[in-house]
């Protein structure tokens, strides 16, 4: 099932949001990314600075090779062309490896909110892997299924429960031996171990009370 993965990363622990880190309230958005064989070409709306501060932050920096004012709307609002460094780059490769496609990403001096489309939940659990290996702090802000049933009556199953048991299942905690454990699934449910375990087990009981009990 095609995921959509909601990811919350602190400025100063990647390159991109360490770039703007001393333009303190200013607010960041990509209005699109733009894949090409030798770099990667982000157009990005920065609001509530100069584009003087701007350019003169980006120059200071390892990760922009180089910066350009393409639009300005209103008094604030400015649309700049970066070129990234090979390291940035390397970033966004990994994200086409993973079959992770950037559906949005905004951020400030604080804080990135990047919006992902994983082709399965596996995908954003190895996101989240790859952050943590590199001591990228990455929260985990939601998870959902594109095509998602309606609840009406599922099997007896509440939405969370049903959620719980697909991505279980999918992530091979179900077989035998076990591919993935309650450590691993829980982050991406944003609940603790105990509770997803609470959840599993709630959900097989409602699910054979209306299937095989049933008989």
């Amino acid at each position: 099932m095609v995921a959509i993965a909601e990811f919350v990363i602190p400025a100063e622990d990647f390159d991109i949001g360490r770039v703007f880190a001393d333009l303190p309230g200013v607010r960041f958005e990509f209005e699109r990314i733009i894949p090409m064989p030798d770099v990667v070409v982000p157009f990005v709306w920065i609001r509530g600075a100069s584009a003087e501060s701007v350019e003169r932050a980006a120059k200071i920096h390892e990760a922009i090779r180089a910066i350009r004012l393409i639009d300005t709307v209103g008094d604030d609002q400015l649309l700049f062309r970066i070129e990234w460094s090979r390291s940035v780059e390397n970033t966004f490769a990994t994200l086409v490896d993973m079959n992770l496609n950037i559906l949005s990403a905004r951020g400030s001096d604080a804080e990135w909110r990047f919006e992902f489309r994983a082709e399965t939940h596996e995908r954003a659990r190895e996101f989240l892997e790859y952050c943590r290996e590199r001591e990228v702090r990455t929260k985990l802000v939601r998870i959902h299924g594109v095509n998602a049933p309606a609840f009406t009556d599922h099997f007896g199953l509440s939405e969370a429960q049903y959620e719980a048991l697909v991505l279980a299942s999918q992530l091979g905690y179900f077989r035998e031996p076990r591919e993935s454990s309650l450590e691993d699934i829980a982050p991406l449910l944003d609940i603790s171990r105990q509770a997803l375990a609470r959840r599993i087990r709630r959900g097989l009981d409602n699910l054979l009370d209306e299937t095989i009990l049933q008989e």
